[in-house]
């Protein structure tokens, strides 16, 4: 058999092999840590990830809200989002990263380490243990071990709640 026909029989059989390959089933999600521990939301939901820099603290502000960033001249809330959650903190924390949100108001969530992409079939997640100190912000248990987050219960968290939606920096 001459090379040319060997190519075309091995394109033929690849075109065939992607055309009958199921796409890929659930929701992308970003999957990233806190501490030791995985947490995923859906990919839709986060428009930016940054590495986390300083941010102006805010008098009086709740607990778990670190203060305010600007990115690209807009402010946004930054919670720590270990402290929402209820874990317990940890002594040495690396900077980490912020999580830009698409929805609700303007708020990003540091976490430590942003891992992976997976997709999530949400009718393979197992319910959450009733140990884990925030089981009521999370949707469920992903077959691996990821924990994946409700985001509608985590926006009604008082560090999260009720934060301005268009504020602008001034002169940034």
């Amino acid at each position: 058999m001459n090379p040319r026909e060997l190519l075309r029989r091995r394109a033929k059989l690849f075109a065939e092999r992607r055309s009958q390959a199921p796409a890929e089933p659930g929701t992308p999600m970003l999957v990233f840590s806190l501490g030791s521990e995985r947490y995923g939301l859906p990919l839709r939901e986060v428009c930016a990830v940054r590495p986390f820099a300083q941010c102006a603290p805010l008098p009086g502000a709740p607990q778990g809200l670190l203060g305010v960033m600007n990115i690209r001249g807009d402010a946004f809330s930054v919670a720590e989002l270990g402290a929402v959650l209820g874990l317990a903190p940890i002594a040495e924390r690396v900077p980490g990263f912020v999580l830009v949100l698409r929805t609700g108001p303007r708020v990003g969530l540091r976490v430590d380490a942003v891992l992976d992409i997976r997709s999530v079939v949400e009718a393979q997640l197992a319910p959450v243990p009733q140990a884990e100190a925030s089981t009521k912000y999370l949707k469920g248990l992903a077959p691996d071990q990821t924990m994946i987050l409700d985001l509608g219960a985590l926006l009604s968290h008082s560090a999260l709640g009720g934060l301005a939606t268009d504020a602008r920096l001034e002169g940034a």
